[in-house]
Formats: structure tokens, C-alpha cells, sequence
């Protein structure tokens, strides 16, 4: 089992520039082991001068922050840079991903790590406040484009649950996915007798269950909750 890496603390980060309404998103932060982490396509990437020289600026400040509170009051003490932080709240049903979908430039790379980063803050936030999950113990992975791994659930009844991660998908390559999912299982090296599929922009109502080894679902926090309550084990 690989290394878990804690994190905390995951912010958005806006850009608006001087006189101007409508601010886009630029960067995602977070806490991790004592550190802020920043993920942005604009650094060092030739993009216009305003913005490049504000994102050199915000890097110096996360460089030298314990804290993404520590940031937030660098830009409320600087707001000449254009630079707004704003905490993500689990409990958004939107996940805070609106304002990704019109960024200043295209990133999938920024809006996958911010995807993954809002899906464990969500799930870390539900395993906490909902007191039917008190056994369960996450252990987060480091990121993999491959098979979308985010976290494995371990269980009070010994058995886990992979969490996956997969980019938007359409409504007539979901249940292959779902087959995958089981045929990956089936190999020697799966530790997990579960996975969750997380599919962003997924159109269901409620979770989907193939057999008893797979569970679709959205990013919606409802959702995730009710995907993740049917992984306990049954009262007896």
C-alpha cells in the first residue's frame, strides 16, 4: 500500500484583473504534511504579464506558508495583485467546480487534481460528521491518470474499498466502465473487494450498484454519501 499523504484545507483560487467583473479561476491550494501545495497552469507559462507576474508573486506567498489562512490573509492584504482565495466547502452540492468550467486557458491537468483534491475533502468531511463511519479509516494514494485511484475505505469488517476517480465519461460507456472496475478486481494484485467509481457530470439520480462489487455515482455530495453508507456492514 503506497504512502498516505494528508491534506487539508483545499481553497480555489480566483484572478480577477484590475476594473474588471468577472474573475476566472487560476489555481487550486491545499495543506499537505505541513506545507501549501499549488497547482496552476500559469506559472512560468509565458501567459499575459498581469496575470504571470501575480501568479509570481502568489507562489512566493505559498512558498512561504504553513497555511492556506496564511495565504488568504497575504491577499486580503495585497488585493493590488487581483488574487482571491476561496475556502471549498464540502458541503457545496457543486463541489466548487463552477468556475472551472470557463478558465482562463484550458488545463485538464488543473481541473483533475482539483476534482480529486474536492472529492477527498468531501469524503473526509463525511466520514467525520456521520457517526456510522467512526471505524472506517481512509488511506489517500498518490494521484494515478491511469486507473483514477483517489483512497481505499478500510472497513471494521476487514474488507476495502478503492475509490476511483475517472475523468467525464458518456452515458453509453458507463457500465463498461463498471466491468472494468470488476475485471481489475479479479486480478492477484487487488487488495479491495469493492470500488467506487466517481464519474464527474454523471446524470443519475442515485447511486448505481453492479452486483455487489461496483457503485457508480457523481461528484454530488448527497450521493457520494448515500454510495458510501451502503459500503458498512450490515447491523446484525
Amino acid at each position: 500500500m503506497k504512502k498516505p499523504i494528508l491534506t487539508s484545507g483545499l481553497s480555489l483560487v480566483y484572478y480577477r484583473p484590475t476594473g474588471a467583473d468577472v474573475r476566472r479561476t487560476c489555481a487550486a491550494i491545499w495543506e499537505e504534511s505541513g506545507h501549501v501545495r499549488l497547482v496552476s497552469p500559469f506559472l512560468r507559462s509565458g501567459s499575459a504579464e498581469p496575470l504571470e507576474r501575480a501568479m509570481e508573486w502568489f507562489d512566493s506567498v505559498c512558498f512561504a506558508a504553513q497555511t492556506c489562512a496564511e495565504v488568504l490573509q497575504a491577499c486580503l492584504a495585497q488585493p493590488e495583485w487581483g488574487i482571491e482565495c476561496v475556502r471549498h466547502g464540502a458541503s457545496d452540492r457543486t463541489l466548487g467546480l463552477g468556475g472551472l468550467a470557463k478558465p482562463l486557458v484550458t488545463d485538464k491537468a488543473l481541473r483533475r487534481e482539483v476534482a480529486r483534491q474536492c472529492l477527498l475533502q468531501t469524503i473526509q468531511c463525511l466520514l467525520q460528521e456521520d457517526s456510522a463511519f467512526a471505524d472506517v479509516r481512509m488511506d489517500v494514494l498518490e494521484p494515478d491518470n491511469t486507473t483514477g485511484d483517489v483512497a481505499t475505505l478500510d472497513l471494521a469488517n476487514g474488507n476495502a474499498t478503492r475509490i476511483c476517480l475517472l475523468k467525464k465519461v458518456s452515458s453509453t460507456d458507463v457500465i463498461r466502465r463498471g466491468i472494468l472496475a470488476m475485471d481489475r478486481m479479479a486480478q492477484p494484485a487487488s487488495t479491495w473487494q469493492h470500488t467506487l467509481l466517481v464519474m464527474p457530470g454523471l446524470e443519475i439520480e442515485r447511486p448505481m450498484f453492479l452486483g455487489k462489487s461496483v457503485t457508480i455515482c457523481s461528484l454530488d455530495c448527497t450521493m457520494l454519501h448515500h454510495a458510501l453508507q451502503a459500503q458498512l456492514p450490515t447491523q446484525r
